[in-house]
C-alpha cells in the first residue's frame, strides 16, 4: 500500500517520488508479491512496467529511497500508537487519512466525506494546549488535524 505516497512526499508537491525506486523497493521485499499502483497516464504505466526488466536499484535509486524514509510523507502508517496518547480520544489515523486524500491524492470529496463522517468541528484540538500525540512517522499532528478540518467549513456541494 502506498508505494507512491501520492506521487510526492510533501503537501506543497515539490518533492516527487521516485516512482521506480520505489516500485523495486517494494518488489525486493519478499513478504510483497505484487503492487497496485494507480496510473494517470500511460508513461506512468510504462514506467513502472519496465523497472521488471531489471529490480536492482541503483545509486541514485538507493539514495533517493533514504530520503522519502527521512521524511514523515502524507500518509499514516496506522500503527495506532496515536489513538492512546491523545487527551480527546480523536480518531487521529482516521483524520491523517483525510490529510492523505487531500493533500496525497487532490481528492476533497473522499476527505469531506470521511471527516463530516467522524463529526469533528473544526480544528478540534483547539481547547488542548499542546498535542500530547507523538506519531512514529513524525507527523506534527496537530498542524496537520488544524489544517485538514478546515475542510469542514466548506459546503460539501461546492467541493463535488
Amino acid at each position: 500500500m502506498k508505494t507512491m505516497a501520492g506521487g510526492f512526499l510533501d503537501r506543497e508537491r515539490q518533492k516527487p517520488v521516485n516512482a521506480t525506486a520505489a516500485v523495486k523497493w517494494a518488489l525486493q521485499n519478499t513478504h510483497i508479491h505484487t503492487i497496485i499502483s494507480g496510473f494517470t497516464t500511460f508513461d506512468q504505466l510504462d514506467e513502472s512496467l519496465s523497472v521488471m526488466n531489471d529490480l536492482e536499484l541503483n545509486e541514485n535509486e538507493k539514495k533517493d529511497i533514504i530520503l522519502a524514509q527521512s521524511l514523515p510523507g502524507l500518509y499514516c502508517t496506522g500503527c495506532e500508537n496515536c489513538l492512546s496518547q491523545c487527551k480527546k480520544n480523536l480518531p487521529v489515523p482516521d483524520i491523517m487519512r483525510a490529510y492523505m486524500y487531500t493533500y496525497g491524492y487532490r481528492e476533497l470529496e473522499k476527505a469531506h466525506e470521511l471527516l463530516t463522517a467522524l463529526d469533528l468541528t473544526k480544528n478540534p484540538c483547539k481547547e488542548c494546549n499542546s498535542c500530547s500525540v507523538v506519531c512514529a512517522k513524525g507527523f506534527n499532528v496537530e498542524e496537520k488535524i488544524k489544517d485538514v478540518t478546515r475542510l469542514l467549513d466548506v459546503p460539501a456541494d461546492f467541493i463535488t
